[in-house]
C-alpha cells in the first residue's frame, strides 16, 4: 500500500491473507523502519504523553518518542516480520485514530527488526482492550508513486494492556466525506480529519460494485498462487463510490474480525464472498494509499468485523 505484501495464514484450511509493507500489492497497513528508543526494552524511552488527537493536530519531529494513555484497541493483524494495530482515543471522533506498526522480523534466528515487542506478544492484543503504548512517531512516507500520500503511524510500539476494556466507537459520517476519489489526500486537506479515524458511513445502502478495481490490484503471494488478485472491493451508492480494503482476516488468534472475503487469488468459502452484497451502513477505519502498478492515489475504508457491514 503504498502497496503492500501479503502473508498467508492458514485457518481451518483456508487460506487467508494478513497484510504487510511493500511496492507490489495492496492489502494492510504498514510502517517504516526506523530506530528504536532509548528504553531498555528497546522501545521508546520517555517521551511526550499525550492524545491521538492532539500528536495528530500538533505532531512532534519524525522519530519523536511519544506515549498514549488508556488509548482502546480497534483492531489488529500479524504477518510473519511485523504486525499492524489500530487504536484511538476513548470515545472516537476527528483525528482520534491512528496506526501502530511493530517490524519484529527474524533472520537467521535473530530478529533484525527494531520493534520490542514479537508477534506472540503481538497475537496477545485484542479489539476493545485499553492499552498504554509507547513509540516512535514516524509517518510512512512511500517513494512511489509519484505524490503518494503519507499515513500517519507509530513506529516500534511497545503495547501495555491496562487490564480494562473499552468499545471502539466509530463517528458518523457521509459518503460525500471519504469518496475513493479525493482531490488532495494530504493531512491538511478534507479529509485529514478523518485519516486513521474509525467512522461509520451512513447515508447507505451500498452495493459491492467492483470486486476487481484497479486501486487494489497487486500481486498474488508466491507462496499461494501466481498472477494478480485484488485487495479490496468497491461500494457505490447514492452516485458515490467508496473504496473498502480488505485488511482484517480471522485467524486462529483473532477470531473476532472481519469475515468477508474475496475469491480472487485466496480461497474463499461462497458464504464469505463478497460480490453483489448490499449493505445499509459501511464502517471501518478511513486511510490514505496508493498503487505503484496503476499509479492509483486514493481513499479507502476498512471494515474492521462483520459488524462494520451489516446488510
Amino acid at each position: 500500500m503504498k502497496m503492500r505484501q501479503l502473508a498467508l495464514l492458514f485457518v481451518t484450511g483456508i487460506a487467508l491473507a494478513a497484510c504487510g509493507r511493500d511496492t507490489n500489492g495492496t492489502g494492510g497497513a504498514g510502517g517504516a523502519g526506523g530506530a528504536g528508543g532509548a528504553a531498555g526494552t528497546g522501545g521508546s524511552g520517555g517521551g511526550m504523553t499525550t492524545t491521538i488527537a492532539h500528536l495528530r493536530q500538533n505532531p512532534p519531529g519524525i522519530g519523536v518518542a511519544v506515549n498514549l494513555s488508556n488509548v482502546v484497541v480497534v483492531q489488529r493483524v500479524d504477518a510473519s516480520t511485523h504486525g499492524d494495530v489500530w487504536v484511538q482515543d476513548q470515545g472516537g471522533g476527528p483525528y482520534s485514530g491512528i496506526h501502530l506498526y511493530c517490524n519484529y522480523k527474524v533472520m537467521n534466528g535473530m530478529q533484525v527488526g527494531n520493534c520490542p515487542m514479537m508477534r506472540p506478544q503481538i497475537q496477545t492484543i485484542l479489539r476493545g482492550q485499553i492499552v498504554n503504548v509507547t513509540g516512535n512517531y514516524k509517518p510512512y512516507m512511500p517513494t512511489t508513486p509519484a505524490g503518494a500520500p503519507t499515513e500517519q503511524e507509530i513506529d516500534a510500539p511497545m503495547i501495555m494492556p491496562t487490564g480494562m476494556m473499552g468499545t471502539p466507537t466509530a463517528i458518523n459520517v457521509t459518503a460525500s466525506q471519504v469518496l475513493k476519489d479525493q482531490s488532495d489526500l494530504t493531512m491538511a486537506g478534507p479529509t485529514g480529519q478523518l485519516q486513521g479515524v474509525y467512522v461509520k458511513v451512513t447515508d447507505g445502502p451500498f452495493m459491492i460494485s467492483n470486486v476487481m478495481p484497479m486501486e487494489f490490484q497487486g500481486n498474488c503471494p508466491a507462496a499461494d498462487a501466481s498472477g494478480l488478485t485484488y485487495f479490496g472491493v468497491e461500494a457505490t451508492g447514492g452516485g458515490h463510490t467508496l473504496a473498502l480494503g480488505l485488511t482484517f482476516h480471522p485467524s486462529s488468534t483473532n477470531s473476532t474480525t472481519l469475515t468477508w472475503c474475496t475469491g480472487a487469488c485466496f480461497m474463499c468459502p461462497p458464504a464469505m464472498e463478497l460480490n453483489t452484497h448490499t449493505f445499509s451502513t459501511v464502517a471501518g477505519f478511513v486511510d490514505v494509499d496508493s498503487n505503484n502498478m496503476t499509479n492509483a492515489k486514493f481513499l479507502k475504508i476498512m471494515p474492521t468485523v462483520d459488524a462494520d457491514l451489516p446488510m
